[in-house]
């Protein structure tokens, strides 16, 4: 039985969406449990049913995203709560919709980071335009300020988790930058680049541009925070009003309704590969423990991704295959 920490506190839309994903979750999934950790009264008035599988931890603080990293003085919030079930061993996975920032901090004072990882990344998975192909990033959004050096660990540590959890064979390695050519971009770029090329054990492809990776130009892409997070944030954008823009435009007239239905599949797979509700959450990749974040404004649909995340990570014994990998 794998048992999920869920810190239900914190997100946007309330408690709901939270816990009527987990209830669906378990539901189709009998080799897991379910703690929701946070205001019980408010669990209660969406959950209506008892269920063996789900246990309410009744701590009703949230983590205050104003405080940024300094929550980690706060041992009452319930992100801490959560995070600690994943350190007594009373859980297997921590996930949150909760502040980043607390979030990071909480992780990396209790669960540690992993040997040879200095600061830990936000690692989402992404899908691309080619049928079952995906990609990694980190970061987007954890670390804004990098070194070459930091990179370079992050794409050691995305090596490991592309071959060893996603199954990828020899994967690619590249960092994000505003041109392919070498020498393009910041001191940290180059310098990144030059100790990836200088590692034979990295198929590293240099420099890729932004443009490309839904192309599936890589399989592990590294970049600094501040650029991921607005990577992450246009491609989220983008899909959205792509989605939006489609929808108002075949609802104008009869001819394009009825293309719409010949062309549905078509859409339905345009759908899926824009729709970053999909992707679910981000891996707090770099501390020893599984630990997931969901978008702050997290719905239903997000969370029944992350928990996709958090079984493809189970059935893959991610967590040992990345120690054991870390120390060769």
């Amino acid at each position: 039985m794998t048992t999920i920490a869920f810190d239900v506190m914190g997100n946007d839309n309330g408690v709901k969406p939270a816990v009527v994903a987990s209830l669906r979750f378990i539901k189709k999934n009998p080799d897991y449990k379910v703690i929701l950790v946070g205001d019980k009264k408010q669990i209660d008035e969406v959950l209506k049913e008892t269920h063996e599988r789900i246990e309410i931890l009744d701590i009703p603080i949230v983590a205050d995203p104003k405080r940024g990293a300094m929550i980690v003085r706060d041992k009452t919030t319930s992100m801490y709560k959560a995070i600690e079930l994943v350190k007594k061993g009373e859980a297997q996975v921590v996930l949150s919709a909760g502040s980043s920032a607390g979030y990071i901090a909480y992780a990396t004072l209790s669960l540690k980071r992993l040997e040879g990882v200095s600061r830990p990344a936000f690692m989402p998975v992404f899908p691309t335009n080619q049928p079952g192909k995906r990609f990694i990033m980190m970061d987007v959004g954890a670390t804004l300020e990098v070194d070459g050096n930091l990179l370079y660990q992050w794409a050691k540590i995305g090596k490991v988790f592309s071959e060893h959890v996603m199954g990828v064979k020899n994967p690619k390695v590249s960092i994000v930058n505003v041109g392919a050519e070498k020498g393009k971009g910041l001191p940290f770029h180059n310098d990144a680049y030059n100790l990836m090329e200088e590692d034979k054990n990295i198929n590293f492809q240099g420099f890729v541009e932004a443009r490309e990776l839904l192309s599936y130009a890589t399989d592990v892409a590294v970049v600094d925070g501040y650029a991921g997070n607005m990577i992450l944030k246009s491609m989220e954008g983008t899909g959205l009003t792509i989605g939006r823009t489609l929808k108002k435009e075949i609802k104008k007239n009869p001819i394009r309704i009825l293309g719409a239905l010949f062309a549905r599949g078509a859409l339905k797979n345009l759908k899926s590969t824009l729709d970053f509700r999909t992707v679910g959450a981000a891996w707090v990749i770099g501390v020893d423990g599984i630990v997931i974040k969901s978008h702050g404004s997290s719905d239903e649909k997000a969370f029944a991704g992350a928990f996709g995340q958090i079984q493809e990570a189970i059935n893959n014994d991610a967590m040992n295959k990345i120690r054991e990998a870390i120390k060769k």
